[in-house]
């Protein structure tokens, strides 16, 4: 499914016959860009980090992470450049220390 051309393929409802990118790869660099802008880099900042993955991802595809403040938390969500209207990481926030 991840990197397999053939799995990828029984699984084409989800991943349109294609490998696609594997979450844990695409939460490691939202999560980074939330290290970056909200932490100064700092990991000991990041108290929680929550997400759904809404879309898939296809390998070479570049992540646009954007972020807001609301009720304490940085509200999250991703898009990709190539499918700017199509959020790949909803429902998302991240809570931050000091």
């Amino acid at each position: 499914l991840h990197i397999d051309p053939e799995a990828a393929m029984k699984a084409e409802k989800v991943t349109q016959g294609r490998p696609i990118l594997h979450g844990l790869c695409t939460y490691g660099y939202i999560g980074r860009a939330i290290l970056e802008q909200e932490c100064g880099g700092d990991p000991s900042k990041l108290k929680t980090f929550y997400g759904r993955f809404s879309k898939p991802i296809w390998p070479g595809e570049t992540i646009v992470t954007e972020g807001w403040r609301e009720d304490g938390r940085v509200v999250v969500r991703a898009a990709t450049l190539e499918r700017p209207d199509e959020h790949i990481f909803t429902n998302a926030y991240a809570e931050i220390s000091g």
